[in-house]
């Protein structure tokens, strides 16, 4: 994978963070990882475990489909930031929609 295209997919977990109003520390401290380890996740540098990524799902209460797809979608298209978080934005109101039924 390209670096411009994996740091792409990996600002995704940034968005999900910024979309609920956590911090890096806030994060850390509910994975149980260290800060350092998130921002490593945020900038690239790091892949995050299948088990560290059922537990993002779980902390921004989305499944592991969810996450492919706005990972598949950074990839294939070129989205600006705002574009990106409307889309995600939307998509966790409707599981919230859907979760309440």
């Amino acid at each position: 994978m390209e670096d411009s295209e994996n740091k792409n997919e990996l600002n995704i977990y940034k968005i999900l963070r910024n979309c609920y109003g956590y911090t890096v520390n806030d994060v850390a401290e509910r994975l149980d990882v260290t800060q350092q380890h998130v921002n490593a996740i945020e900038r690239g540098a790091k892949q995050p475990s299948d088990s560290l990524i059922k537990k993002m799902c779980d902390l921004y209460k989305i499944d592991e489909a969810t996450l492919c797809y706005f990972l598949n979608t950074t990839n294939k298209r070129r989205y600006n930031y705002q574009q990106l978080m409307l889309k995600i934005l939307m998509k966790i109101c409707r599981n919230k929609d859907h979760a309440t039924i």
